[in-house]
């Protein structure tokens, strides 16, 4: 729900895909208990809060779709919390091999392709919400979409 980058590995190359921009990203925190850790959610965050269908490891049990990280107007802000904010936010691919502490990002449209389709592939296979493919610039399949 942070909204960060989503990375991953195939053991030669590491991708770091991040949203476009940071503080425009429909996140939502999906829950059947209105708690954080240590607290409530608020009165305010609730008001904004749908019922969604829910996901195969809630055996379609709905769920409340809260937003997240929203002010008053119900808008997106940047990121609060721990941090405050984010060093680096560009989407980089390292190539192992030749750079195994990740210091130098490369460009390969063809090797950032494929790991975005297995990132694409994972997150349908782990039932990720529409919004998690739309914030990577990735197609909601079909049989994600939430009504």
């Amino acid at each position: 729900m942070f909204g960060a980058a989503t990375n991953i590995t195939d053991g030669r190359y590491t991708y770091f895909r991040y949203p476009h921009d940071m503080t425009r990203q429909d996140l939502y925190e999906y829950t059947l208990m209105p708690m954080h850790l240590k607290s409530m959610f608020a009165v305010a965050d609730l008001a904004q809060a749908e019922l969604a269908r829910g996901f195969n490891f809630t055996q379609g049990v709905p769920l409340l779709k809260v937003p997240a990280r929203r002010n008053a107007k119900g808008q997106p802000v940047g990121h609060t919390g721990q941090g405050s904010g984010y060093e680096d936010t560009t989407t980089v691919l390292f190539d192992l091999a030749s750079d195994p502490a990740q210091l130098q990002p490369i460009r390969d449209a063809a090797v950032e392709a494929r790991l975005l389709s297995q990132i694409g592939n994972l997150m349908e296979k782990n039932d990720a919400p529409p919004e998690a493919f739309l914030r990577l610039d990735l197609t909601v399949p079909a049989k994600t979409l939430r009504v």
